[in-house]
């Protein structure tokens, strides 16, 4: 009894954990990518494999893989011109199973064979959501343009990796600055 209640608390924390996507490049288990579509403009796109996942992570993921790239191509702010959210259903799994069985017995000299075949066959659908934005970097501030907001890629990479535990030796010094 107290190995099965044991098991029913830990179950549901390993399966929270479990669809857990981290901040990394795009994998089978999701993450980020990115494509240069103009010297100062990128797609930057942000998966998850399952629906659910948490809207609002992955536009802060999307968002500080924005910041990233801003800083890798040497600019300093960047804004997003477009965004995209969708979540699509694609089959992932098809299996199917078949049993055959079959027996024999004599009944008055003649032989009796009978055949029982069963069989099951089931499909997944595998649900995929997906960020994307289009961003556009500057070397600074930008004065003015038909955009809502201006992010400081050295600030939102502070904030983001702050806000989930992702910092490391160089984001905590920009927090320092």
């Amino acid at each position: 009894m107290k190995l099965t209640k044991t098991v029913l608390l830990v179950l549901p924390i390993a399966f929270l954990f479990g669809c857990t996507v981290p901040y990394q490049p795009a994998g089978i288990n999701g993450g980020y990518s990115h494509q240069r579509t103009a010297n100062d403009r990128f797609t930057v796109t942000y998966q998850a494999p399952v629906a659910g996942y948490g809207e609002q992570r992955m536009r802060d993921y999307c968002l500080l893989r924005s910041a990233d790239i801003t800083k890798d191509y040497k600019f300093s702010h960047f804004t997003i011109e477009s965004d995209m959210y969708d979540t699509e259903s694609e089959p992932s799994h098809i299996s199917t199973s078949s049993t055959t069985k079959g027996e024999s017995q004599e009944e008055d000299g003649k032989v009796k064979y009978e055949e029982v075949t069963t069989g099951s066959s089931s499909i997944s659908s595998r649900y995929q959501t997906t960020i994307t934005y289009e961003i556009r970097c500057y070397e600074d501030v930008p004065q003015q343009g038909n955009y809502s907001e201006v992010y400081d890629a050295n600030q939102t990479i502070w904030e983001i990796r702050s806000k989930y535990g992702l910092l490391d030796e160089e984001s905590a010094m920009i927090g320092l600055q």
